[in-house]
């Protein structure tokens, strides 16, 4: 696809100005200051770690930390080349300037009696790194300032790292409140930071029936959610578009445009307001850890991306303790996080998922026709560890093979010996475990010359995903060898509904959709409807439950009670005659 500088300008401007054919409830990441909760001390006086935001000044910053901008210009030397988004900048806490506090008229100071912890067995907890008081009281649904009394923590409730917590439990919240009462100057509860989306409380969320498929032995309660509030949804990907429109990531910008048509195609049919949209670009943030402090995430209810598994790693962590499905959008060598991250989700399946879904085609396909299959690789190569895999697997299924393996200049006259190894009174199911395209194209060459030589003889072939990318692989080939490929992404573009988003995304952004867009439409459908279906507990739902999607196939599945979900939905492809590319189970 030709692409135009004016296509990437739009839609930088669009991630810039917020705004893209004014989707109704869409939720950008504010640029309004909110105070740090983080504290740190240098030089032992205590100080606000702040990171910066896109569209911040340093007179807004000293406005809400009601300090001068003087001030904060002397203790962060680095500012006098200029404020820039993604850093961290400190501001000292006693140079705050002090306000009165109100009291009410008649009513004088009076502490009141904080209750000491009684001699029991409290639930405790670790702090990590990341984590401030607010964060640990919303995981464990206590008043911050009833947890701040139980562990002794001054005013500030600076936490040291790995620092072990008493949870307070129902009694002692319940006394720390009544010690509370009458105390007109008492400190006040402690609110949560502020999040972009609003909370009810007269609505609850429930897991629902578990669906029959789900297996008895995963315990599905983590993922029950008692609060209904609007559903945020973060899409989380490195636009870089700080660097400007020559720069920016064009791919990412795709997925981004796709995800909004989808985004918008659900608010055309369903109008609820309570869904939001949070854009975030990666790239605005040095690192995954100062993307966690700023707290732009927070209050998400699904986190699609980042794109890489390197920053998806430290972000998993994050997600569990938070009770955040984090989404890995594009990267499959992303699977092996969801091996020990419940709440992790890894849309494209893994390179074994494909291969096991090949493997089971051919013993199946051995079965039904009592024959034998010829697996043919290229003999410099010798039986490599990807032969011997395939090899491996299909004797592990009950199936007896026969083998050719040849070099690529030896091909010439091969095409005799592949008849003699076949049957003309069977299908002859074949096997190529190759990833050359050289030496894929000479086996087709070859197949299509016996074929030829023995128009009896009905091959039945089955390939790699890698094919699909091969350029100089002759298309008629495939078709006449009936070829069987295992994809992740596949595109039936007769279908009226990729018909129609084509069009949409034509009529939007002047070009054609590729890829990238119809995974970005694929995975943020797939979202909203999950939200819109079982609510904030939907991942207690999806185990084993397939759907089909413009691109992908989605089948969730969960192998154990510490585990994440990887997708085992593969599209299947036959290469058939007359040109027509079917389906096949």
């Amino acid at each position: 696809m030709i692409r135009k500088t004016g296509y990437i300008l739009i839609m930088v401007t669009l991630l810039a100005t917020g705004s893209l054919f004014r989707l109704a409830g869409q939720d950008f990441v504010p640029t309004a200051v909110e105070k740090s909760a983080e504290k740190v001390n240098i030089s032992g006086k205590l100080h606000y770690a702040h990171m910066v935001l896109k569209g911040q000044t340093l007179y807004s910053i000293s406005k809400t930390y009601n300090v001068s901008v003087e001030t904060i210009m002397e203790h962060n030397p680095s500012l006098k080349d200029g404020l820039k988004s993604g850093t961290l900048i400190y501001i000292p806490v006693e140079n705050a300037i002090a306000e009165a506090p109100r009291i009410p008229k008649g009513t004088s100071p009076a502490p009141a009696p904080i209750p000491e912890p009684e001699k029991k067995n409290y639930k405790k907890h670790t702090a990590k790194w990341y984590e401030n008081i607010y964060d640990i009281a919303q995981k464990y649904s206590v008043p911050a300032d009833a947890l701040m009394a139980i562990n002794k923590l001054g005013e500030e409730a600076v936490l040291s790292k790995r620092q072990v917590l008493l949870i307070p439990d129902k009694e002692y919240i319940a006394a720390y409140n009544r010690s509370k009462k009458g105390d007109l100057l008492s400190t006040p509860k402690a609110e949560m930071p502020a999040i972009s989306v609003a909370d009810t409380t007269n609505v609850t969320d429930t897991i629902g029936t578990m669906d029959e498929n789900v297996s008895s032995d995963i315990d599905l309660s983590i993922y029950q959610q008692d609060i209904i509030r609007s559903y945020k949804i973060t899409l989380l990907l490195p636009f870089n578009t700080a660097a400007g429109a020559e720069n920016a990531n064009v791919n990412q910008m795709d997925f981004y445009a796709g995800s909004m048509v989808a985004f918008n195609d659900f608010n055309s049919r369903k109008g609820d307001s309570r869904y939001k949209l949070n854009i975030v670009d990666m790239n605005d943030y040095p690192s995954v850890f100062s993307l966690i402090v700023s707290g732009v995430l927070n209050g998400s209810e699904v986190i699609i991306g980042p794109v890489f598994e390197k920053n998806l790693a430290p972000l998993a962590e994050w997600a569990d303790e938070n009770h955040i499905p984090l989404v890995s959008p594009l990267d499959p060598k992303a699977h092996h996080l969801s091996l020990n991250h419940p709440f992790f989700f890894q849309f494209p399946p893994a390179q074994e998922t494909l291969m096991a879904t090949t493997y089971d085609g051919i013993a199946q396909e051995a079965k039904t026709n009592g024959s034998r299959p010829l697996v043919i690789y290229e003999k410099w190569t010798g039986k490599s560890r990807m032969v011997n895999d395939a090899l491996n697997n299909l004797s592990t299924r009950g199936v007896e093979y026969d083998t050719l393996s040849y070099g690529i200049l030896e091909g010439r006259g091969i095409d005799t010996t592949m008849v003699k190894m076949m049957d003309t009174t069977k299908v002859n199911t074949t096997f190529v475990v190759s990833e050359s395209e050289a030496f894929v194209s000479d086996v087709l060459r070859n197949l299509h010359l016996a074929k030829g030589d023995n128009t009896k003889l009905e091959i039945s072939l089955y390939g790699l995903p890698k094919w699909r990318n091969f350029e100089v692989v002759e298309l008629s080939y495939l078709h006449e060898l009936n070829t069987h490929l295992s994809l992740q992404y596949n595109i039936d573009y007769t279908h009226p509904d990729v018909e129609r988003f084509i069009g949409e995304f034509r009529y939007h952004f002047k070009t054609d959709p590729n890829q990238y867009a119809f995974q970005g439409y694929d995975i943020m459908s797939y979202c909203l409807s999950l939200l819109d279906q079982y609510g904030r507990g939907f991942p207690a739902h999806i185990n084993g439950e397939e759907k089909s999607l413009f691109q992908s196939n989605i089948r969730f599945e969960k192998a154990d009670n510490g585990s994440g979900f990887t997708n085992k939905g593969v599209r299947n492809i036959l290469y058939s005659e007359n040109w027509v590319i079917k389906s096949w189970e």
